[in-house]
């Protein structure tokens, strides 16, 4: 292939690319569309936007440049791969309706929510262990859902903590009534 576009990057020249590893990159958005490009034969620096040859169609073989390589047309986009025109992202997978690459709503709220209510449960009254499990859960099915797993420790956590809290409170009111001790008698 020939090696005839120099394009800027960050107001640095690079270059040369051939067209079809140029048109990757200006797709996956390892070049913003408003940086300049030339070629031999342009009169002067233009910004890619303007050079409708570099955003038609790639060709059916990838260049060996930067990752992920489209598929040949025709063929479907592999799984977690953007289809033509989509920046490639990473780090989140793809939350249904949302555009790609936004990241699913987190649940690490509930989750640190969660936790806190269970310990908050072992110190003061119970009635807050019982809210601990609760959140934990609904926490870790948010998290199911959307793949967004951020307090996932913090959620499973608050769950443990609350049922023990939850299964120390009971057997201390089994004790109190199996010995008949009223452990309000002496407030007075």
């Amino acid at each position: 292939m020939i090696m005839e576009w120099f394009y800027t990057q960050m107001g640095q020249q690079a270059g040369p690319v051939d067209k079809a590893t140029l048109q990757h990159m200006l797709a996956t958005g390892q070049i913003s569309a408003n940086e300049n490009v030339w070629k031999e034969g342009m009169a002067s620096w233009m910004p890619a936007s303007s050079v409708p040859e570099l955003f038609a169609a790639p060709p059916a073989a990838a260049p060996a440049y930067g990752n992920p390589a489209y598929p040949a047309p025709g063929q479907a986009t592999p799984v977690g791969y953007p289809s033509q025109g989509q920046a490639f992202q990473t780090g989140y997978p793809q939350a249904p309706g949302l555009p790609y690459g936004t990241p699913p709503q987190s649940h690490k709220g509930m989750a640190i929510g969660a936790m806190v209510c269970s310990i908050c449960g072992l110190f003061c009254c119970g009635i807050l262990a019982i809210v601990g499990p609760i959140l934990g859960m609904v926490a870790l099915s948010g998290m199911k859902k959307t793949g967004n797993n951020e307090g996932r420790g913090m959620a499973i956590a608050g769950i443990i903590i609350g049922i023990v809290v939850v299964i120390l409170n009971v057997l201390y009111v089994v004790y109190l009534v199996s010995t008949d001790t009223n452990p309000f008698a002496n407030m007075r």
